[in-house]
């Protein structure tokens, strides 16, 4: 089963040995998501901006931890009776490593987010979707904005707006809520303010199928808990939807699909959930396309 989900994937620069076996993902640059070892982060530490593989100019260096893809490659190895070097986990004290600059610019930010909270509330739609596509842009790479914008109470407003009949403002809400997920102080926020079964609204019925990309995304980082990934398995429509949208989507939703999917096969309770929704007969679809 992982190697026929790595396969795939359609990653060739994954390398199992001692230099590759911990992989980061680089947030989204160009409308693509960048592989690289860990090691690459002094190559962004010491201030280059383009990409150490390809030289392309990346609109954003923040690392993103690969967990699902980690996961890959240790169950094949598994499967293979290959050795896999766990690495040491750091803890990340986000407190600590999020700097906004000076206490300024901190200060500046805090009132930016509450500024923009209240507009997402206490306004048209217009200006909601305003409000909500700047929210997007904010916490596209900054894990401070996304901890300024969580302490703003940004979720549950942004959750609302889903049930929005405006596409592009449904649209921006849920990316915002995407970029919002990767924080993990606001995935509990997320699911104690009926967050799941409204994402799912939005990856079943989506005005716009980039809301349903990105409604599977947000899947991704609230699986990443342990807890959610069984709550989320335990909705009848999820996995389906899910697998509705590896057949349907574009290649972006259908590897925002895949990955979550993976993930939510952490969970044991949801292997029998899976193959019930016919993964297995779409994977050896996709692959035989791609022979093709």
């Amino acid at each position: 089963m992982h190697a026929l989900i790595l396969r795939n994937l359609a990653i060739n620069t994954v390398k199992i040995d001692g230099k590759y076996h911990l992989v980061r993902r680089v947030t989204k640059y160009q409308g693509h998501y960048g592989l690289f070892p860990r090691t690459s982060s002094g190559w962004f530490r010491a201030g280059n901006r383009t990409c150490p593989k390809t030289g392309q100019r990346l609109l954003c260096t923040d690392f993103v931890p690969n967990s699902a893809l980690k996961q890959l490659i240790k169950g094949f190895c598994l499967e293979k009776g290959i050795h896999f070097a766990d690495s040491i986990r750091h803890s990340r004290d986000v407190t600590k490593a999020v700097v906004a600059g000076n206490k300024v610019s901190e200060q500046a930010v805090r009132l930016l987010a509450n500024f923009l909270v209240g507009r997402l509330v206490g306004c048209n739609n217009q200006e909601q979707n305003r409000a909500a596509y700047e929210i997007c842009l904010l916490t596209k790479t900054s894990i401070f904005n996304r901890s300024c914008l969580v302490e703003a109470s940004a979720i549950p407003p942004l959750l609302n707006l889903l049930f929005s009949c405006d596409p592009s403002l449904q649209e921006n809400a849920m990316a915002s809520l995407l970029n919002l997920s990767m924080f993990s102080k606001s995935r509990k926020i997320i699911v104690e303010n009926r967050g799941l079964i409204l994402i799912l609204d939005v990856l079943k019925c989506g005005l716009k199928v980039e809301a349903r990309q990105h409604a599977a995304g947000a899947f991704f980082y609230l699986a990443s808990v342990e807890e959610y990934r069984q709550l989320i398995g335990e909705i009848p429509d999820a996995i389906p939807s899910l697998v509705e949208l590896l057949r349907d989507g574009t290649d972006r939703g259908k590897k925002n699909a895949l990955v979550t999917i993976f993930g939510l096969l952490l969970c044991p309770e949801n292997h029998k959930r899976v193959f019930a929704a016919g993964i297995v007969p779409l994977l050896k679809q996709e692959q035989r396309q791609q022979w093709w």
